[in-house]
């Protein structure tokens, strides 16, 4: 938050305790896809970053090849009513009678359909065709985030939180960080495990029919982002409201084997909490230099917070998203599979990391007898007449290092997941990972520390443009701008507004 140097040397000077507070959700506190949470986080100074969703989770209607098996028995006691129908009216038959001489006949008939029917019955009870899921990270799991402050919307438009989240984790973690924080179960981005085990085992015992896992979520995108800590003050800025949107069930990583099915399976979230660190002591004088300071002070009071919007494209080779801010921080794009919004589709263990909506394919993979396999991808970006690079970027294995500069600049501590599946190298970059970071701040983004050096649209609602040619048939281009927007107030009239 934006103070005076005599406030922020203060309270810099100033014995601060915090508190973590439990925050209960003000509508239902468990659904399945599409439901919504809410949460009004309590008065006071609150810290934004130390939000943390807490929830179950349970995945429901595997199929563990027991209807096949019940099935199957309900078969053979069919076969064995009819064969004792038969031996019944065998015995009312003369021996030696070509009527008694066919009715053996069908016996042994159906004799042998038993026999058959047994052994299916043997090969189903190994449970070998089934489905299986992979625990999601848990960002997967929220399809839209909405923040309100003092009852305004303070979020750009964004309905596929997932993706863009999913994509920048991608580029900016390692593996040490998926294990550190081991509560989000991340480990499903760098492995086909999760904490039951490999997805496509060889067999799945009886009653494998669900998974319940616990969650604690943090670090989300948006307001949440604010400086070194995203402090605000309720009592200056009004109550804060948080909604979380549950996503369907296309973020899971569905693995069906043989002829078992997936069309049963239901995800529900219960037991819905929040927890976020308040400031419970601070120096008198805080609240003394707070009111001075609105006493006196002309200028507004900014609070600035990152924020987020996406659109996605999925026709032709030039898409478009439609933006206004006074500081575009980054651009991030990568392709879509087609089947992204189905909730039923599969993945393949043996050559896939990602379940299809995750899996950033760039239409390209590395020939060791043809190096033009990864060219001719036509990338370039242009916002109002400025074209981001200078020329298209040709060759879809520069991408790697375009972001990873964008993100980290020179860095040797530079980390990600862009080469980190199935094969560790480029071609992980190109098959799964393909996403595409144009950094437009100088440095380090703006909400970081009030410098606000990304991109002005001047007040005008302009076009983001990408040209692009690496996506494969029947694919989308997700396009996602990362901007500052500001919370305005006027300490006259306490009037607050949002400026993008």
């Amino acid at each position: 938050m934006e103070y005076p140097t005599s406030l922020n040397y203060t309270a810099s000077k100033s014995v601060i305790k915090y508190k973590r507070y439990n925050v209960r959700t003000s509508t239902t506190n468990s659904g399945g896809s599409g439901s919504t949470l809410r949460f009004r986080l309590p008065n006071g100074l609150i810290n934004l970053s130390s939000f943390t969703l807490c929830f179950d989770l349970t995945v429901s209607g595997l199929d563990d090849n027991q209807a096949t098996i019940d099935a199957l028995n309900a078969q053979k006691t069919a076969l064995q009513a009819e064969l004792a129908t038969l031996t019944a009216q065998l015995a009312q038959l003369t021996p030696g009678q070509a009527a008694h001489t066919a009715k053996q006949a069908e016996i042994t008939a159906k004799n042998a359909e038993i026999t058959a029917k047994n052994t299916e019955i043997t090969t189903a009870e190994q449970r070998r065709n089934y489905s299986n899921v992979k625990i999601p990270l848990g960002h997967k799991l929220i399809k839209e985030i909405r923040t309100f402050v003092n009852n305004q919307q303070v979020n750009a438009k964004c309905g596929d939180y997932d993706l863009f989240y999913t994509a920048l984790y991608k580029v900016t973690v390692g593996d040490s960080y998926i294990k550190s924080k081991a509560s989000e179960h991340g480990y499903e981005m760098i492995s086909n495990d999760d904490v039951f085990g490999p997805i496509n085992p060889t067999s799945v015992d009886e009653g494998d029919t669900s998974k319940s896992v616990s969650y604690s979520i943090s670090d989300f995108l948006g307001i949440f982002r604010s400086g070194s800590e995203s402090i605000i003050d309720t009592s200056l800025w009004g109550h804060v409201d948080l909604e979380f949107t549950i996503n369907e069930k296309y973020c899971l990583a569905q693995y069906v084997k043989g002829t078992g099915s997936n069309a049963n399976i239901e995800m529900k979230v219960s037991n819905v909490e929040g927890f976020v660190d308040k400031i419970v002591e601070i120096s008198p004088m805080y609240n003394k230099l707070v009111n001075m300071m609105l006493e006196s002070r002309k200028e507004p009071l900014m609070f600035c917070y990152q924020n987020f919007l996406s659109q996605i494209n999925s026709n032709g080779k030039a898409a478009r998203l439609q933006c206004r801010s006074q500081c575009i921080d980054a651009v991030v794009c990568f392709p879509l599979h087609p089947n992204y919004l189905n909730i039923t589709a599969t993945y393949n263990p043996t050559n896939r990391i990602n379940p299809p909506r995750y899996e950033f394919n760039s239409d390209r993979l590395t020939d060791r007898f043809d190096t033009t396999t990864t060219k001719n991808c036509s990338l370039q970006m242009t916002i109002n007449n400025e074209r981001f690079p200078d020329v298209p970027i040709n060759n879809a294995l520069h991408i790697g290092e375009i972001t990873r500069r964008g993100l980290f600049g020179g860095s040797v501590y530079s980390q990600s997941l862009m080469y980190n599946s199935l094969f560790q190298d480029v071609d992980d970059l190109l098959r799964e990972n393909f996403v595409w970071f144009q950094s437009l701040c100088g440095g380090e983004e703006g909400y970081v520390n009030k410098l606000l050096t990304g991109y002005d649209t001047r007040g005008e609602t302009i076009d983001i443009i990408v040209d692009h040619d690496c996506i494969v048939s029947g694919g989308s281009l997700f396009i996602g701008a990362l901007t500052t927007s500001c919370l305005s107030l006027d300490p006259v009239s306490k009037r607050m507004t949002v400026i993008e």
